[in-house]
């Protein structure tokens, strides 16, 4: 059962890095936090990581141990003669369970730090294809060998910091050509549709291993299993949400109407998200017409719009809070509300809620939670079908967020 116990914790490891990755863009942190936690994850004496610096066309050391990374900065490391060297020239992973031998060692690094490496597992950071840098992990601890689960880790690892590595490069670029707001814009698209492709798959290997072991997990480790399924789930909704922000915004997302009953459909939704508002000890009511509203409207995407407004809702309410969604008939097209009696939005910032990544007051958001995408989505459903979507609110009183949209939609276009 030691077994499980460790590749439990490591599971909870990486999520927790996914997790630092998802709300810390502090590219250094998040790369000093990462390599530290590589090393006792791999369980070996020392991990460190090397991007490419295309005007020498040497390795450069960006992260590694707190007391030696200050003395490996200024080094450079050459592609030939040197480990690194080897596995970002050949774009493949190298370990080397013996490395007293062995000429691509650089053997610099062991002046440097008076030490000798004995082992060393090297993986290469891959971006589209281009090799960027290379994470090293040296010297497995108690004489053992590095193992195919160390490999598999580094490969996850190398993966998120790959993407952080890019990121950086995006806004360094952009930084210094000053470039105009819809150029700003596509690139904050490219990170969000890198994001999405490069953390799917460790995020979905964490669900399933998770999933595998659980079985075989004693009556007292079941709790933190959930504790690690439940915080991975959440991260899945996260880049789904960004998955779902960068198909609107590059019009790669299509309708596909039916006929819906605005009435039932309303109550269903309100239905759905009961359980949630009795947790929160928050009121939720659905006050529709008594008579059927009749649409032609993509039910999958109204619902979508209805999940961002009413979570939204939800979040920003206080415990003893009110929060109701209301449908009215209009002449040729339909308005929902939903209405809270919460926290508010400051004057000053309600037309901005809208905005993708805007984030109402760092202080809220950060007691909220949240990405910044949720109500551009809505926004972006409602004007896809053809709708409008605006907000008011009172800071300290409460929010109330309408959507309007056609009933026929194809009619309306004529």
């Amino acid at each position: 059962m030691a077994t499980h116990i460790d590749y439990t914790r490591r599971l909870q490891s990486l999520l927790e890095i996914g997790q630092n990755f998802s709300r810390n863009l502090d590219l250094p942190e998040f790369l000093q936090v990462t390599i530290n936690n590589a090393a006792e994850l791999i369980n070996c004496e020392d991990c460190s990581l090397m991007a490419y610096d295309t005007v020498d066309r040497n390795l450069h050391f960006i992260a590694g141990s707190w007391d030696q990374f200050s003395l490996l900065k200024p080094l450079q490391v050459p592609l030939e003669g040197s480990v690194a060297g080897w596995v970002f020239s050949h774009a493949h992973v190298l370990v080397l369970q013996d490395a007293s031998q062995d000429e691509r060692i650089f053997r610099q690094v062991d002046r440097i730090l008076h030490t000798t490496t004995r082992s060393i597992m090297a993986v290469p950071l891959v971006y589209h294809e281009q090799v960027v840098g290379v994470l090293e992990a040296v010297n497995k601890k108690d004489g053992l060998p590095f193992s195919q689960d160390d490999i598999e880790i580094a490969k996850v690892l190398a993966s998120q910091m790959a993407v952080a590595l890019q990121m950086e490069t995006l806004v360094q670029r952009t930084e210094q050509t000053n470039l105009e707001s819809a150029d700003l814009e596509r690139r904050r698209d490219e990170f969000v549709e890198l994001v999405v492709r490069e953390m799917r798959t460790p995020v979905g290997q964490i669900l399933n291993h998770a999933a595998l072991l659980r079985p075989d997990l004693k009556e007292d480790q079941i709790p933190q299993m959930d504790i690690i399924v439940r915080h991975a789930i959440h991260l899945k909704d996260v880049i789904e949400q960004f998955s779902h922000s960068d198909a609107l915004a590059r019009g790669a997302t299509s309708l596909e109407p039916e006929q819906v009953t605005m009435n039932h459909l309303l109550e269903e939704i309100v239905e759905s998200y009961q359980d949630m508002a009795h947790q929160h000890a928050i009121s939720l009511v659905a006050d529709v017409s008594r008579a059927h509203i009749i649409m032609n409207v993509d039910a999958e995407k109204l619902n979508g719009i209805l999940d961002q407004l009413i979570k939204n809702a939800l979040s920003y309410t206080n415990p003893g809070g009110h929060v109701l969604v209301k449908a009215v008939l209009m002449p040729g097209q339909v308005r929902v509300s939903v209405i809270d009696d919460g926290i508010g939005i400051p004057a000053n910032q309600v037309k901005k809620v809208f905005d993708r990544f805007y984030q109402v007051e760092a202080h809220l958001n950060r007691r909220q939670g949240g990405t910044g995408l949720g109500l551009a989505i809505a926004r972006d459903m409602v004007t896809l079908m053809g709708g409008k979507i605006w907000a008011e609110s009172v800071e300290g009183r409460g929010s109330r967020f309408t959507f309007t949209l056609p009933i026929n939609p194809a009619r309306a276009e004529a």
